[in-house]
């Protein structure tokens, strides 16, 4: 048999591999995608520390500043400067013990005939060792320069929203940062790269940068020198003559440049090498690449979780909806996905800072999409549970108490359960001759007449009505919800009803000529409340011996000629609140065990007096009955029917005592009343 909770996990999981897929779906969609893109970026700026930018990485960039010094001076000229320029760069860096010098510019165009000599020259300079120039998938350099320098690939990728994240390999070539860092491209993760950016240019690179025209200003004096000790045109020349200078440098500029790796780049307007990057809209495109070499040398290059987002969301939208079917509570729902949020929140970023990057929108949908699903598929439960509560208890128990229930169904037992319960049952004395006496019409009305009223004492009671048998009424109290006081409810019911039978029977009079008399048994026992019945229809009832004697009860009323019969165990749950009078120790039919049973006269202390003297004879001449004072009780029993000439009761006792004053019962006599009839 399977258990309610596997029921509810393989609904979850079905409903949670349909969520998935839909998440699936959307992924592939351009916002989704661009939201997790903007979830990157945030992480990126929570995690970002300029701290971690190497030491030994510089950068020289052609700014504005550069470009106007550069412009006063014919060596260098107007943007783009000669091809002198740059090798007066190298000179400048490689005298200054530079690590590594690398060009984020391409050389892609020839010199002017006339200066085609400065393309030789540079040649010659980027041949001295560990000089690393740029080239795209569209765009190579000269080819004398490719021959004399390292060439690694810039090319990077744009996202959808034109933001660079990453580095993508095209082919297996070197990029251009795996040619810095002197290592094979299997020593990074794939072939697209995310970068982990650390500051933008203004936030941390700038403190690390220096113009590039004073620096090649520098360097032309040095070429000079170079020329004037050799070949200018031969690498190996010009590497010695540059180490030769590196001694001879003062210490603070040979601070600035040596053992670092040396970027130079462009961030002068104009130049149009400005790219978007996590951290700023605005980024010289040299601070990618160096950021690049920046990752391999800490390690700190992001790994993608892509593949495993679908499982994940399968995973945390299945275990939301299964605790939402298990709890079914709203603020215990709200509760699961508030936590689920901060998790897959607080989990993505310690995955960033772990080099992990997990894109967080699918599992976030995926938790929302399971929650609200959850609440959806709880409240149409509730609400059929809700429906089914009133369309049980509607016909049973008073609106309010239906309302009560519906508010709070899990204090609803539906099984079958034993409970305390007050019994009650009603019924009209002499229904069956005014029945012969009435037309059918007529009849129908004075019994929906008296039925109305009789449920609304019960319903106000918020007593549970069984079923009506004719022109019987059975009810409980003490279920479907507890009352502690249920005894008191039930008795105070029966008093109403008496109290409201006589109005009824002036009107009844005046319109049918009738008039008519209710009778009560009423006893509080343990009873097995629940649902009994059919596949076809069920009812909301009780079940027991503590049924079957209210009902015997109520019957045994019309020999006493008495109309409210209760049992010694409801005598005793409501304690001193009402007013009674012993009636008998009663052995019903079908039962071997006596009963003592009482009438219920009133509300104590509000009984009229004359009825009150009858209530205080008649229990003298019970005692006096019981102890086999038999004249005595004789005696009680006349003064009982003197102050009530009517009194059914006193005369059944008298014509008793008259019997065994005459025959005296026998010495084990324990004065029970065996009732023959139903």
């Amino acid at each position: 048999m399977i258990k309610p909770w596997q029921k509810s996990l393989r609904k979850s999981l079905a409903l949670s591999l349909a969520l998935s897929a839909i998440v699936g779906l959307l992924g592939l969609t351009k916002p989704f995608r661009s939201v997790d893109l903007k979830i990157f970026d945030t992480l990126t700026r929570l995690t970002a520390d300029p701290a971690r930018i190497p030491d030994n990485i510089v950068l020289v960039l052609i700014d504005e500043a550069s470009m106007k010094q550069g412009a006063d001076h014919p060596e260098l000229g107007r943007w783009p400067w000669s091809r002198n320029a740059f090798s007066a760069l190298i000179a400048t860096l490689k005298a200054s013990g530079a690590r590594a010098i690398v060009f984020d510019i391409l050389f892609s165009e020839p010199s002017a005939p006339e200066k085609i000599d400065n393309d030789d020259r540079f040649a010659a300079y980027l041949g001295t060792g560990n000089v690393f120039i740029a080239r795209t998938e569209q765009v190579r350099p000269l080819d004398s320069l490719s021959q004399s320098a390292t060439v690694g690939h810039v090319d990077v990728h744009t996202d959808t929203d034109g933001v660079i994240r990453r580095l993508r390999r095209t082919g297996r070539d070197q990029l251009l940062f795996e040619a810095v860092h002197q290592t094979s491209p299997s020593r990074f993760p794939g072939d697209d790269i995310l970068l982990r950016f650390y500051a933008p240019y203004a936030g941390g690179w700038q403190k690390r940068s220096y113009p590039a025209a004073a620096l090649a200003l520098g360097g032309l004096t040095l070429m000079k020198q170079v020329a004037a000790s050799g070949d200018e045109f031969d690498p190996r020349h010009v590497d010695r003559a540059l180490a030769q200078m590196t001694a001879k440098n003062p210490p603070d500029q040979a601070d600035r440049f040596r053992d670092k790796i040396v970027f130079v780049g462009t961030i002068a307007a104009g130049t149009y090498d400005t790219k978007a990057s996590p951290l700023s809209p605005v980024e010289p495109g040299v601070v990618i690449q160096a950021t690049a070499l920046a990752n391999g040398l800490n390690g700190d290059f992001i790994s993608s979780l892509r593949l495993a987002v679908l499982p994940l969301t399968f995973l945390l939208s299945g275990l939301i909806l299964w605790s939402h079917l298990l709890f079914k509570k709203i603020h215990v729902e709200l509760a699961l996905l508030l936590l689920s949020v901060v998790l897959i929140l607080l989990g993505g970023w310690l995955l960033f800072l772990c080099h992990w990057w997990l894109p967080l929108l699918s599992p976030l949908c995926g938790v929302v999409m399971a929650s609200f699903t959850g609440l959806a598929l709880n409240y149409a439960e509730e609400a059929r549970r809700k429906r089914e509560i009133t369309g049980m208890f509607g016909r049973f128990v008073s609106p309010k108490v239906v309302d009560r229930l519906v508010e709070n169904p899990e204090s609803l037992e539906l099984g079958g359960r034993e409970q305390v319960c007050t019994v009650f049952f009603s019924d009209l004395a002499g229904f069956t001759d005014m029945s012969e006496r009435m037309t059918p019409p007529e009849l129908v009305r004075v019994i929906n007449d008296y039925l109305d009223e009789m449920t609304r004492f019960v319903f106000d009671a918020e007593g549970t009505i069984d079923k009506y048998i004719g022109d019987a009424i059975m009810g409980f109290f003490n279920a479907p919800e507890p009352q502690a006081d249920h005894a008191a409810r039930a008795c105070a019911v029966a008093l109403a009803s008496q109290d409201r039978m006589g109005e009824l029977n002036e009107e009844f009079m005046e319109k049918y000529g009738i008039r008519l008399a209710v009778r009560f048994g009423i006893h509080t026992g343990t009873v097995v409340v629940g649902q009994i019945g059919s596949r076809r229809r069920m009812d909301y009832t009780v079940l027991g011996d503590s049924v079957n004697l209210a009902s015997r009860l109520e019957g045994a009323n019309k020999p006493y000629g008495t109309n409210i019969m209760i049992s010694e165990a409801t005598l005793q749950e409501t304690g001193d609140r009402f007013s009674v009078r012993p009636i008998d120790l009663l052995r019903v039919k079908g039962k071997l065990k006596p009963v003592r049973v009482f009438e219920l006269m009133g509300h104590n202390g509000r009984l009229a007096p004359p009825r009150e003297t009858l209530r205080t004879l008649f229990t003298e001449g019970f005692n006096y009955y019981h102890s086999r004072q038999f004249a005595e009780a004789r005696a009680k029993f006349e003064l009982a029917l003197q102050a009530f000439p009517s009194d059914t009761l006193s005369t059944v006792y008298l014509e008793r005592t008259r019997v065994y004053l005459e025959n005296p019962p026998p010495q084990n006599w324990d004065g029970v009343y065996v009732l023959k009839d139903k």
